[in-house]
């Protein structure tokens, strides 16, 4: 759907403005004119929300939960949550639920037509709640599988603040000793007629360069500022960089996994057979092979066995419940240990990642530092 921010005429309040979705901008004013209400004016909307799945995804599915726990039909809950959201895009987008559902359309589809907000495998396993009547049921179990992959994004990106302040603060200063500093050293050693280390005359040559083309300088410092947030926003670019790291790789592959055996136990709890669980998760992605196999006669272990993504202690606790009848609550439990492993993990992450930081910086202060007092210590001596 798209947003609208749409101004219109109403009998109470006269001339009146309000964020609506629809699918285009012929059914908004078909629906206006159904209303019989005059539509002044249309203007296309396009926000960004950043973080949307703890901003709106969570309290959302959270606070219906618990009005579906209590008895209360599906449109009246979703009346109640929408007039405990403070924004209005959020206002919006759950009366354009509350439209499709008021419509005919299932809950599924009706919250399908914000992909931002909310994933395939939430709205497939709602979407299978709602013909066995378990609604708030399967509520609970996506809330608990969308906490807990959320958490476990939120340490990395948490692991990432500290070093990144300390990188920015350390940058400004020694772009400050660059363009202030250095050249008032230069001056004097100019001055003195010394005969400079290699490291003292790179040092200087850096800072004449900076200081002879300003410009050029900045658009340089701008170019890799924006390459930085390209690389943080780009997924496909991420992924890459990601892949020559040892620790960020694993981390990146467990957490696929982890979401993978959530998935799988919220389809099997459903009582969903195995094969159509795994066409439903596994569209598009790297377990697309495992239907392949488990067709040919392979068991689901043996399936898992052939694909590299997997560990052999992530496989052996699957086949343990394949052995045993019972694959929902292996899943389950398989997903909760990468859960456990990817938090110690993170934690290691942001253990590791300070020090090298504070390293790297330390080393480039050292030389910058060492190039300039080397030199007027050696001009001192020379004096006395």
């Amino acid at each position: 759907m798209k947003s609208f921010l749409c101004k219109f005429l109403t009998e109470s309040e006269g001339v009146s403005s309000d964020l609506i979705y629809a699918r285009s901008e012929e059914d908004l004013r078909r629906a206006f004119s159904k209303e019989n209400r005059l539509l002044i004016s249309v203007k296309d909307q396009h926000r960004t929300i950043k973080n949307p799945t703890t901003s709106f995804t969570l309290p959302f599915l959270k606070n219906l939960s618990q009005l579906l726990d209590n008895r209360l039909e599906l449109l009246a809950a979703l009346d109640i949550v929408r007039h405990l959201f403070s924004e209005s895009e959020f206002k919006a987008i759950i009366r354009a639920i509350i439209t499709c559902v008021v419509e005919g359309y299932s809950f599924s589809k009706s919250i399908a037509e914000f992909p931002a907000y909310f994933d395939t495998l939430s709205i497939k396993t709602i979407e299978i709640a709602e013909r066995t009547a378990c609604l708030d049921k399967a509520l609970h179990n996506i809330i608990d599988f969308i906490s807990a992959t959320e958490s476990v994004n939120k340490r990395l990106r948490r692991s990432m603040i500290y070093p990144t302040i300390l990188f920015i603060f350390i940058l400004i200063a020694i772009i400050f000793w660059i363009i202030f500093v250095i050249p008032k050293f230069s001056e004097l050693f100019c001055d003195l007629g010394m005969d400079l280390p290699w490291i003292t005359r790179c040092v200087l040559s850096v800072s004449s360069f900076c200081n002879d083309h300003i410009i050029f300088f900045i658009l340089i410092l701008s170019i890799i500022c924006f390459t930085i947030l390209y690389l943080i926003h780009s997924r496909c670019v991420r992924d890459k960089i990601i892949a020559f790291i040892p620790i960020l790789k694993e981390i990146n592959r467990e957490t696929k996994v982890m979401t993978f055996f959530y998935g799988m136990s919220l389809m099997l709890k459903e009582k969903i057979n195995l094969l159509d669980a795994i066409m439903n998760i596994t569209c598009n992605t790297e377990f697309g092979k495992l239907e392949g196999y488990i067709r040919n006669g392979s068991s689901l272990a043996n399936a898992m066995k052939k694909c590299d993504i997997f560990k052999k202690y992530e496989i052996s606790v699957i086949e343990t419940g394949e052995q045993a009848g019972d694959l929902w609550p292996a899943f389950q439990a398989a997903a909760n240990m990468l859960n456990s492993h990817l938090r110690d993990k993170a934690e290691k992450v942001i253990t590791l990642i300070q020090p090298v930081t504070i390293a790297f910086i330390g080393i480039l202060m050292i030389v910058i530092i060492y190039s300039v007092v080397v030199p007027m210590y050696s001009s001192i001596e020379t004096v006395t």
